[in-house]
Parts: C-alpha cells; structure tokens; sequence
C-alpha cells in the first residue's frame, strides 16, 4: 500500500504566522538574502506589520551571520521595505521593533549614487537614521522623496575599537555584539544631545572605568551610569568630572566637623585596661 504525504496547515501555522505581498517577492531588485529576513520578518507580524525577533534568533533560524544579515537588512531598509525603532529594556539592554510599511515608494529616477536613509510617503516617514547630512529633496508628483548620502546606516562594532580593548582588557569578558550593539546606540544618544563622536566614546570608556573601580565589571552597570548622565545631559568626560568633584566637595561640607580638643580616636591603641 502507498504512502500519501499530507500537509496539515493547521500545525504548520501553530507557531504563528504572517503574510508577505507578491510584489515584494517580484522585485528583481532584491536580493535573495534580503526576501529571506523580510518573509521572517513577516512570519513574526501575525495580522499586523510589526515583529520583534532578537537578531540572534534570526541568524540562527536562517543560518546567517551577523555581517551577512546587517548587509540585507540595510539592503531592506534602503528600498523603504522595513524601518526599525530601538527600545531600551528594563535590564539596559535594547531590542529592535521592525515595522513593514504597507506603502512603499518605488520610482526609477536617475539621481547619481545614493543611500536611502529617510523616505516620505504621504504623511508617513519609514526612516532608521535622524541625520539628514547632505541631503537632497525631489518631488515625484505629490510625494516627496527624501534621500541622503548618509553612509553610517548600520555602523554596528565599526568605531568601538577603543570601547573593545578597554572592555576586553579589563576583565569584562569578550565582548559579543548584543553588547557591541548598544554601545552603539549609546554612541548614538549622546550625539542626539550633543556630544561628539569621539566624547561619547570616551564617556563610555569612563564609565568602565568606573566599574572596575568599584569591582563591577559588568555592562548592566556600565549601563546604568551612562543612563545616569545621559539623563543629567552631561557630554563630555569634563563634565562628569566636574560633577563628580562638586557632589564631593558638598559630601565633606555636609560631614560634622571633630571638635578641637575631641582626641584623635583613630591614634588610641588598646592596652591593658586603658578601655
């Protein structure tokens, strides 16, 4: 007796599911790779256009590296097939929400070599950088197309090489690009309220150093010193010295001063019945 296959949908979509449009899939101007993260991506939306997924389960579900799949993600964000918002957690860590527009503009117009960092449909922005360096307006009938020779889309581990020898050298482990990654965004917060590249850098180099002083070598508490100033809009490692100095210079004015003729009790050695 022959063996009949049966495809039971109904186990197939027990772990949810998603639906991604044709004309995504008839774009010739994507890539393989890139369908691949954007139909994840789908599969993780249900009824809706958003999806979470850590970038760890995606490479790992689709047998990716990280490279490999921070180069198709830009590939799909580029195009306006998916914009990402950051949200900070609790345990000062970070996750990405992934949105997947149901509009995306395509137009063929030749405007030399450019990199899409910002696209306006509508009254909608799909948009994953706030730099609008260089940038360049066109009007495509009655939509507006913004775009931008940003190259910094995605510049995850590309200046933390400071950040990574003082890390590494310091008995805070190896450190993976979970980490890596938001060091990054801190990067990215403390330039939003004013700070340099290269002060954000050393601002975060300060708090571990920080941290080894007082024997926590672990980013979660890295992590809450940064928050710390990023909340006092402090900028620079100035700054936070200054700070530093001031909160204790108030702690010893606070301190009841000894009275002159109080002896020096840190002097007195225990001998005999002297006590």
């Amino acid at each position: 007796m022959s063996e009949t296959n049966e495809l039971v949908f109904n186990q197939l979509m027990a772990n949810g599911y998603g639906t991604v449009a044709k004309s995504v899939m008839k774009n010739r101007n994507l890539s393989i790779e890139s369908k691949a993260i954007y139909a994840y991506l789908r599969s993780y939306s249900g009824g809706g256009n958003t999806a979470f997924p850590s970038r760890e389960l995606i490479c790992h579900d689709l047998n990716i590296s990280i490279n490999r799949f921070n180069k198709y993600k830009n590939e799909l964000l580029k195009q306006g097939y998916i914009t990402i918002h950051r949200q900070r957690l609790e345990n000062g860590f970070s996750k990405n929400i992934y949105t997947m527009p149901e509009t995306v503009c395509i137009q063929n117009v030749d405007i030399g070599i450019v990199d899409i960092g910002k696209l306006y449909i509508g009254n909608e922005y799909t948009n994953k950088n706030s730099l609008n360096k260089n940038s360049l307006n066109k009007n495509i009938g009655n939509k507006s197309l913004l775009l931008t020779s940003n190259n910094n889309i995605d510049s995850e581990g590309g200046s933390l090489k400071e950040v990574q020898t003082f890390y590494e050298n310091n008995g805070f482990g190896t450190l993976s690009s979970k980490t890596i990654q938001d060091f990054n965004y801190w990067i990215d917060d403390f330039k939003k309220i004013g700070a340099g590249e290269q002060d954000a850098i050393d601002l975060i180099i300060h708090a571990m150093k920080l941290a080894v002083d007082n024997s926590v070598r672990k980013y979660s508490y890295v992590n809450s010193i940064l928050k710390n100033w990023e909340q006092k809009r402090l900028i620079t490692v100035e700054q936070v010295e200054a700070m530093e100095k001031e909160r204790e210079q108030t702690k010893q004015r606070q301190q009841p001063h000894r009275a002159s003729n109080m002896p020096d009790y840190s002097t007195w050695v225990k001998t005999g019945d002297d006590f």
